[in-house]
């Protein structure tokens, strides 16, 4: 048995020796630099790359928002009205007889809600007053400035511009990467 434990000792001392050697051995050996300097263009590239998508996508977002406050300034300067009482078929542009097909469509799903004809004029009729309704509407601005006009449509185009700034350089980005992955 002591012949087992002398030998199990020797390779125990050996395995606790050879990291030492390692470790002055890699001491010893310069480090390679043509390796690394690649590896730090490349994640220099890589950090280029993000920081012009990230450039892009801040200017599509800047264009987003700009586009949604100059329409809702737009918004906020238009009137929209009707007059009430031509719906119920008074007036020039009444609508009273519009309503009919809906009341006779309402009348058949009473009495047989089964019925695809009665859904289809019901249906029909509900489109119908809807559309009526909108086409009823009458949009009118109210009375700006000069300055209130530029501060209405100015976010608007500027959003646009800004948008399309971002679209075109996305793609340019896109286009570059694509060329180096190609390499």
């Amino acid at each position: 048995m002591s012949s087992k434990d002398d030998e199990i000792q020797n390779k125990l001392k050996a395995l606790e020796a050879s990291p030492k050697e390692e470790e002055s051995t890699q001491e010893l050996t310069a480090p390679q630099k043509s390796s690394n300097v690649l590896h730090a263009s490349n994640d220099e590239n890589a950090l280029a790359d993000i920081d012009k998508f990230l450039s892009s996508d801040l200017n599509m977002l800047a264009g987003a928002g700009l586009i949604l406050v100059g329409i809702l300034m737009v918004f906020s300067h238009v009137r929209i009205g009707t007059s009430m009482l031509t719906w119920l078929g008074f007036g020039v542009h009444g609508m009273g007889f519009i309503l009919l097909p809906l009341l006779v469509g309402i009348g058949m799903l009473i009495y047989n809600y089964r019925s695809r004809l009665a859904w289809i004029i019901s249906i029909a009729g509900i489109a119908l007053v809807i559309y009526t309704i909108f086409c009823q509407l009458i949009m009118t601005f109210q009375s700006v400035s000069l300055l209130g006009f530029l501060f209405m449509f100015l976010p608007l185009i500027a959003g646009i511009a800004f948008l399309a700034k971002g679209f075109q350089m996305r793609k340019r980005v896109k286009g570059e990467i694509s060329d180096k992955s190609s390499l």
